[in-house]
């Protein structure tokens, strides 16, 4: 899950990568196997004007420095993605720059996080609700309470990454053969 501040929610998902205008039913987005999707939670839900809280199924796209650079660039934006595999990894940016990326299991984590948020961590989370305690950090960070809002809780609507965004040079001819632009949105020549 991830908050983001001062950006709309059609500039929210395109820096996550998601298309705006392709909104389809999570119960369609969940059958569609291997393709990452989106949800978001706007000033509907009861959020602060251009503030998104972007909600991904089995994604951590948010957490992702290259994802989060690009949504905290008007703001500020912090994100937490949870695993089976016992992975709680908590990330915030400012102005378009990372400013802490963690593993909160990590015993050495507390560290490496915005002073303002360490005596949060250090005072131990409940083992027994980490996910609550690592959104308490996100909450401190960006100054937004999540809502139990049916948008945040139980999203109906999805959109699918499209566009991933890559973290790494890639030549013209890479993102081609990834369909990164598709055909439509090619190069431009002349």
């Amino acid at each position: 899950m991830t908050v983001a501040c001062g950006i709309g929610t059609e500039s929210a998902l395109i820096a996550m990568g998601a298309g705006p205008h392709q909104a389809t039913p999570v119960a369609k987005a969940q059958l569609a196997d291997g393709v990452a999707w989106v949800s978001t939670a706007g000033p509907s839900a009861g959020l602060p004007k251009d503030t998104v809280v972007l909600v991904e199924d089995n994604g951590w796209q948010g957490v992702r420095p290259e994802v989060l650079s690009r949504l905290s660039k008007p703001s500020k934006a912090a994100s937490v993605s949870w695993n089976v595999n016992g992975l709680l990894m908590f990330s915030c940016a400012r102005r378009g720059e990372i400013v802490s990326t963690v593993d909160l299991w990590d015993p050495d984590a507390a560290g490496e996080l915005p002073a303002a948020l360490r005596h949060l961590w250090e005072r131990g989370p409940d083992t027994d609700e980490p996910l609550a305690a690592a959104m308490t950090l996100v909450e401190k960070y960006t100054g937004v309470a999540v809502p139990p809002a049916p948008e945040v809780i139980q999203p109906t609507i999805a959109f699918p990454i499209t566009s991933p965004v890559l973290g790494h040079p890639v030549t013209r001819d890479e993102l081609l053969a990834l369909k990164y632009p598709g055909a439509a949105e090619g190069p431009r020549r002349g």
